[in-house]
């Protein structure tokens, strides 16, 4: 990682090469991210290669990285009840901006790949703190589907947002 100005840092990574990352977008998920505990700093990076997906890169060791999707691009109608601990964590106020990722598990197959419905990100875009949850509620599955086979229907569910 070195400086390139005051309020930007360039990591420097294996895979993905070089990036850019304004200090000011860092997402801080004070208690890391169950199996990576020690890894507190985040940025998110978007592609239009790769739309829906992101990558979720940690600051501090920057080989460490998430494909992360907002879980409404494969389920429109994904919509969990979040709890008012979880809310009271992430220091939410009314206005905040809040976004849910769920964490991918990419196969070769792409059938096979699945993203984890249950335990979402759940980041509070305008305070810049994030936190991975549990959704309680069985509809949802760690490692939930994203890609239907050919002729699948999609199943229409009825999920009330509740706080």
């Amino acid at each position: 990682m070195s400086e390139s100005n005051r309020c930007k840092i360039v990591l420097e990574t294996r895979r993905w090469g070089k990036l850019e990352v304004d200090l000011n977008e860092v997402i801080a998920f004070p208690k890391g991210i169950p199996g990576f505990e020690a890894f507190k700093r985040y940025a998110l990076f978007t592609s239009e290669e790769i739309q829906p997906f992101q990558w979720l890169i940690c600051i501090d060791e920057p080989d460490l990285g998430f494909v992360v999707v907002p879980p409404e691009a494969f389920y429109p109608d994904y919509n969990p009840k979040l709890f008012e601990a979880d809310l009271k964590e992430l220091q939410t106020d009314p206005d905040d901006k809040l976004a849910l990722l769920a964490i991918v598990t990419l196969a070769r197959n792409p059938v096979e790949s699945t993203a984890n419905l249950q335990g979402p990100l759940l980041i509070n875009l305008t305070k810049k703190i994030g936190k991975q949850v549990v959704v309680a509620d069985d509809r949802y599955s760690v490692k939930h589907p994203i890609v239907r086979p050919q002729g699948a229907k999609r199943e229409k569910k009825e999920v009330q947002a509740k706080v």
